[in-house]
Formats: structure tokens, C-alpha cells, sequence
């Protein structure tokens, strides 16, 4: 079966490298002998598609979880880090009519999962035009 969804390639490049390096920037300061691991998954539902990305991390600090979307929202030192990036993720998915959520897994890790719906095969081509539209006149 064959599934369609809006995407621009650039932004949702960008919400996938976002959530990837997090992951990996989440993982790389793990005792010696963790298990690190990045899992992506996907699944296709009836009106959706459904992306995950996981890691075996130390998982989502709860000092920051309730303000984990907003602008400036961030655990590690602003040296290295203006706290942007998971706002920038929350705003292409929702400019996407997608939507996204957060949680510590039972494993100990972060999981991000990503939803955005399918568009109907005799409506792609007039939903993509019409999509395009409205990125153009932003």
C-alpha cells in the first residue's frame, strides 16, 4: 500500500537531524558498559502515519518536561546550546498539520513520536498544490 503525506524535504530533514542528535548528544555522556541505542520505527495507520525516534539515554529530565517545546528550553549548557531546536521541531510539525509528543520510556530513554496525516490518493496532487500555496504566502 501506498501512503501520502505533505512534507517539504528541507524542514522535515531538519525536525529528523533535531531529534537524532539530541539522542545521540543524550547518549554519549552514559556510563561505560550502557547499552546506546537509537530506535526509529514507523507505522501506518488508517489516516495517519506514525514516526518514533527513541534512545537509550538517561531520558527527559523532569525539571523541564512540562516546557519542553518552548524557545529556550534546555538541560544542557548554553555554551553549546540556545534551547531552540525542539520549538523549531514542534512548529515545522504543526505547520505540517502533524503533531508531536514526548516520553520517557519504561526503559530509562526519550521517545519522541511524530504523527502526521495521510493525504487520500485522489486528493495529493490538489492538497499538495494547495499546501504549497500557503508556504509560499507566509
Amino acid at each position: 500500500d501506498e501512503a501520502y503525506v505533505f512534507c517539504d524535504s528541507h524542514y522535515i530533514r531538519e525536525v529528523f537531524r533535531n531529534l537524532i542528535n539530541n539522542a545521540a548528544d543524550a547518549m554519549v555522556l552514559l556510563p561505560e558498559g550502557h547499552t546506546r541505542k537509537l530506535i526509529i520505527t514507523a507505522a501506518l495507520y488508517e489516516n495517519e502515519i506514525q514516526i518514533r525516534i527513541g534512545d537509550t539515554g538517561p531520558g527527559i529530565s523532569p525539571a523541564i518536561v512540562d516546557r519542553l517545546f518552548e524557545p529556550f528550553a534546555s538541560t544542557k549548557p548554553t555554551k553549546y546550546n540556545w534551547g531552540l531546536g525542539l520549538s523549531f521541531v514542534k512548529r515545522i510539525v504543526k505547520s505540517h498539520d502533524g503533531k508531536i509528543e514526548a516520553a520517557n520510556t519504561s526503559e530509562g530513554g526519550a521517545e519522541f513520536t511524530i504523527y502526521f496525516p495521510i493525504l487520500k490518493s485522489d486528493s495529493v496532487k490538489q492538497s499538495g498544490e494547495e499546501k504549497q500555496r500557503r508556504w509560499r504566502d507566509r
